[in-house]
């Protein structure tokens, strides 16, 4: 990676961002900004849903982990890579807000909390299995006021 040097007077993010990705081909005519970083167009990744997972391992045990994510495809990625096993998506629940992804992650681990085996991991027994096949089969706000989550919860 190469460092760019810019009088302080002219600092400014959006043409440090066109310096170092090296933007130079996409200026627009005049302008030291390149088409896609210029003023008025805003560089946002788009946010993914938030999500609360429900993950088998196929092994002998054949565990399910109940976890939540914002970046829904980086988690998978990291699972897949960081488990020796491989893996099965059961099912995905959709929310608006983190907060209702907290609360959902946090009322379910706390309902299946005698059937945990580590962390995020739980046994593959009847009420676990319950819980995925209503995630699975019922719309989200159906399935949160199943778990007693109030879906009108936004924030902190």
């Amino acid at each position: 990676m190469s460092l760019v040097t810019v009088p302080v007077a002219q600092v400014n993010h959006l043409q440090l961002l066109c310096a170092w990705r090296k933007c130079t081909a996409d200026r627009v005519s005049g302008s030291p900004y390149c088409e896609k970083h210029r003023p008025g167009f805003r560089l946002v990744l788009s946010p993914e849903k938030r999500v609360v997972y429900f993950v088998q391992c196929r092994n002998a045990r054949g565990l399910i982990k109940i976890g939540k994510s914002s970046c829904w495809k980086k988690r998978w990625n990291g699972m897949t890579t960081d488990c020796p096993y491989p893996l099965t998506l059961l099912t995905l629940v959709y929310l608006d807000h983190a907060r209702q992804m907290d609360v959902l992650e946090r009322t379910l681990h706390k309902y299946l909390a005698e059937h945990r085996v580590q962390g995020e991991w739980f046994k593959p027994v009847a009420p676990v299995l319950k819980i995925v096949e209503l995630a699975k089969s019922v719309p989200t706000p159906e399935f949160c006021a199943l778990v007693g989550l109030d879906m009108r919860i936004t924030s902190r």
